[in-house]
């Protein structure tokens, strides 16, 4: 469901480095020797009171903010996806979502003849029984029409299959990347949508009509269903949001594939070089996922377009750099592609995107030089290894399955010990986009049960990961809007699966004080208890 590269090739005019991320020797064994919960020598730090380690585990969870993507249906990729033994992995990751497409041509073979490919139901009832939440992706065109993407003959498809799966899927995704696989290439216009001779590109101005004549049609037929679209690059989605959107459409996707580079920047930064590229903003100067998100929010308010974003594909791969034939994508060491999974659902979470999907549970291939075959959470096969990023997800969605954004966040001020330059920036369009090394801080609140409005945040350093350096120092100021008596600070590493009390000192006028944290780069969640 991917293509590499993201944007063309030539977008990247030049890569300090092919190897970002990469640690020495021995590195993807670093989970013991990392953070102030894992570290021997701070095991005796003045400042932490030793308690007891991680939780006891319970009955599973189903985290419906964090999602993995699969290929059961793909006639590319079927044998690589045995119902049975995938269904099983993907509920051990204790994710919510499965997202999987099923190409339109396989469901109507004839005109206004539906019905649902065997295969396609088996997984679709095996996911039901796992509990697993089901995007459907109802992707490419179909050649039984004289226009193989026949705008009110997909709709009446997308209208049927959304009867069908009345209470079996949750959300239909209106094609995967109308940028890529012959959409754009069969009606024309610039990846990025830059209106040629005054006119909007010709690919964006279709699939814009498409996507609003299906969701109105899938609606009609079952109000229960979401419907999601755009899916393009950034600047194309804006395009699409400007021509106007209809109600029916619940969400907006996209696939904020960093690259290059860490998962806190995208290469979308407001720098001369891509905003002549692109012709309009769709991040800040720094090319900050924050802003990525917020500005999106922005455009489609301003157009009256959805409210809900989904980002329905992304991820990291570990595949061996090859210049020739790196598609686009930097090789990370599997402990990068953990860490970096768990900093963009961490920022998905505290930023309260609809759902967030790692592009892919299980890689495509077993080329270890090409990045599509590498992006798994495990490898290739009806019996794959699992990469360290598997296990380190699987205890994030656990963890942070019971919290919800805070409805009223602390402020948070960080004074670092030292500074994080990235020592391997990239060049994108003339544009330098570097990792922000800024201490990275998102507050949560438990949902429910009986420790409902409990306070968290989450907490990491935005810098690459395997360096030669510690994790960095800082001190911690922490206020609420209200004064919040506190008890017991905790600290759970949620890559070596520890738990430490912080000492903390309460200032008069309400201030909470962590002095000297140690800050690594992955998430550690910060828990406050109340008095």
């Amino acid at each position: 469901m991917k293509a590499a590269p993201r944007l063309p090739a030539a977008a990247v005019s030049s890569i300090s480095s092919l190897a970002p991320g990469q640690a020495g020797p021995g590195a993807t064994r670093a989970r013991a020797c990392a953070f102030l919960l894992g570290l021997a020598t701070l095991w005796s730090h003045p400042l932490l009171a030793a308690t007891t380690g991680a939780a006891t585990p319970g009955a599973p969870v189903r985290n419906d903010r964090m999602g993995v993507a699969t290929h059961f249906s793909h006639p590319h990729y079927v044998a690589n996806y045995d119902i049975a033994g995938t269904i099983a992995l993907a509920a051990e990751l204790e994710v919510g979502w499965l997202r999987d497409e099923l190409f339109w041509r396989f469901y109507e073979t004839e005109k206004g003849r539906y019905e649902l490919p065997e295969r396609t139901r088996q997984w679709i009832d095996a996911a039901n029984a796992a509990g697993l939440k089901i995007i459907l992706c109802f992707n490419y065109g179909n050649k039984v029409y004289a226009d193989p993407y026949d705008p009110e003959a997909y709709a009446k498809a997308a209208a049927h299959l959304a009867r069908e799966l009345k209470g079996k899927v949750q959300v239909i995704e209106i094609l995967n990347e109308p940028n890529n696989f012959g959409f754009r290439q069969l009606y024309g216009g610039a990846w990025n949508g830059v209106p040629e001779n005054g006119k909007p590109a010709a690919y964006v101005v279709k699939y814009t009509e498409l996507l609003n004549k299906a969701a109105v049609a899938i609606k009609a037929a079952n109000p229960e269903m979401k419907v999601i679209g755009c899916g393009a690059p950034a600047p194309a989605n804006y395009r699409m949001i400007s021509l106007g959107i209809t109600p029916a459409v619940d969400g907006i996707t996209d696939h904020p594939y960093s690259a290059f580079t860490v998962p806190e920047i995208v290469p979308f930064a407001s720098t001369p070089g891509i905003l002549e590229r692109d012709q309009i903003a769709t991040a800040d100067k720094q090319g900050s996922f924050t802003s990525f998100i917020s500005m999106y929010r922005e455009h489609s308010a301003k157009h009256k377009g959805p409210k809900e974003i989904w980002l329905t594909e992304w991820g990291f791969a570990t595949h061996q750099s090859d210049p020739a034939k790196s598609g686009g994508f930097a090789g990370f060491t599997e402990e990068a592609q953990a860490k970096y999974t768990l900093r963009r659902f961490a920022e998905g979470l505290g930023l309260g995107v609809e759902a967030s999907i790692y592009y892919a549970l299980k890689s495509d291939g077993t080329n270890p030089t090409d990045p599509e075959h590498n992006f798994g959470l495990v490898g290739h096969g009806k019996d794959p290894r699992r990469k360290l990023s598997f296990e380190a997800v699987r205890r994030f969605a656990r963890f942070t399955d019971p919290y919800r954004v805070a409805s009223q966040p602390p402020t948070v001020d960080t004074f670092e010990a030292d500074t994080r330059p990235d020592p391997w920036p990239i060049t994108w369009d003339g544009s330098v986009l570097s990792a922000p090394g800024t201490i990275r801080t998102y507050a949560f609140e438990r949902a429910s049960g009986p420790d409902a409005g409990e306070q968290m945040l989450l907490v990491w350093s935005a810098e690459r990961v395997g360096g030669d350096a510690k994790p960095r120092l800082a001190d911690f100021e922490v206020t609420w809007p209200q004064t919040m008596p506190v008890k017991k600070v905790r600290a759970h590493d949620l890559w070596a699966d520890t738990c430490q009390d912080v000492n903390f000192e309460m200032k008069p006028d309400g201030r909470l004080i962590l002095p000297k944290l140690t800050v690594p780069a992955h998430p550690v969640a910060l828990i406050f208890t109340r008095q």
